[in-house]
């Protein structure tokens, strides 16, 4: 599974989706951050709430514009 970015504006929640499966435990690392952790422990989904009040949809943006513009390089140098 690639990763998934989400953004729900309506509750200023970012969830990050870094594998697929079934989410077995979850962990609040703050007031805004919650960890899902799948089989073994391995991380599946992180949360953070009030991502826009953090800063965090600008990085997000920030990553992405970086990753389109990369792909349009690659693009551009394949003959």
């Amino acid at each position: 599974m690639d990763l998934v970015l989400k953004y729900y504006p309506d509750a200023d929640i970012l969830v990050v989706e870094l594998s697929g499966g079934s989410i077995v435990d979850e962990e609040w690392l703050d007031n805004d951050v919650v960890v899902g952790y799948g089989e073994g422990g391995r991380v599946v989904r992180v949360e953070v709430h009030n991502a826009l009040k953090r800063g965090l949809l600008n990085v997000v943006e920030e990553l992405a514009k970086a990753r389109r513009d990369m792909v349009e390089h690659i693009l551009k140098a394949t003959p």
